[in-house]
């Protein structure tokens, strides 16, 4: 793990409490084997106490030192996600894994790290409870009691999903060759990302048989019509995490626009589905 003081433990426990405490108040778990659609998407740590004690989220769960956030990601297929977020959403820390539910109580297994698969797998459990946006996760351990609130976080606009191709690249309004931009391999023609549910997107590079040449994993935080995108591996190996976008997109028809500064310029990307 990468917190080793008992806070960070709990805190994952308390994660995966969030995926069966937010949404319906009367929520009984996945009594029908799927997770509940209300429980799905991204959640916000709020607050921490220690025996109702108020403490300070980064302290308590060891953020890292450029931390100013943390979220997790709860997806249907029963995985989950927690990163942590400077104060530009680009994603400093993060480690996944799996979880059930059964009524009010959630069982977590942490599996990953930066990428990398742990051994052994971690098992944390706890019960939940909501009120409206919120989830409220309780856990008991070493005689003192925890209690975290979580907020809802808005759901990837369904209109900025799928497959994106890249059309052209204008920097302070002249257009720039893409290749050069992105510096493709000689047998690349195209370029495309692909956004998905989860806040993950992967970006491809293609060749004249449309075979990927190049690709990365992509980890982004939205918030209404701004966008920040972290690269985390290519080719399937964990990188040293990337600065890959961080500006506004728009969307019209079938064209999706993303806008960004970098030192004094405009940069304009212009993508087709």
């Amino acid at each position: 793990m990468k917190k080793h003081l008992l806070g960070w433990f709990i805190l994952v426990a308390l994660l995966s409490f969030v995926i069966a405490g937010c949404g319906d108040d009367n929520a009984t778990g996945n009594n029908d084997g799927n997770v509940p659609a209300e429980l799905t998407g991204a959640w916000t740590f709020s607050s921490v106490t220690l025996d109702g004690s108020a403490q300070d989220l980064a302290e308590f769960f060891e953020w890292d030192a450029s931390a100013v956030s943390a979220q997790v990601i709860i997806s249907a297929d029963f995985t989950q996600e927690y990163r942590e977020l400077n104060n530009q959403n680009y994603v400093l820390w993060y480690d996944g894994g799996t979880f059930s539910i059964d009524g009010q109580n959630l069982t977590m297994i942490d599996t990953s790290q930066e990428g990398q698969t742990i051994d052994p797998d971690t098992t944390f459990s706890g019960t939940w409870e909501v009120n409206g946006n919120q989830a409220t996760l309780i856990m008991s351990m070493d005689g003192s009691t925890i209690e975290i609130t979580l907020t809802s976080v808005a759901d990837v606009p369904d209109e900025l999903l799928g497959t994106w191709t890249f059309q052209t690249i204008t920097v302070d309004g002249t257009t720039t060759d893409i290749a050069d931009i992105f510096e493709w391999d000689s047998t690349t023609v195209s370029s495309h990302i692909i956004i998905y549910a989860d806040y993950t997107t992967r970006y491809e590079e293609l060749d004249s048989d449309n075979s990927v040449v190049f690709y990365d994993k992509e980890l982004f935080v939205i918030n209404e019509n701004s966008l920040t995108i972290t690269a985390v591996s290519e080719n399937g190996s964990p990188i040293e995490h990337q600065y890959a976008f961080s500006g506004s997109w728009s969307i019209s028809g079938n064209q999706l626009t993303l806008s960004t500064s970098e030192e004094g310029h405009t940069i304009v990307f212009t993508l087709s589905k």
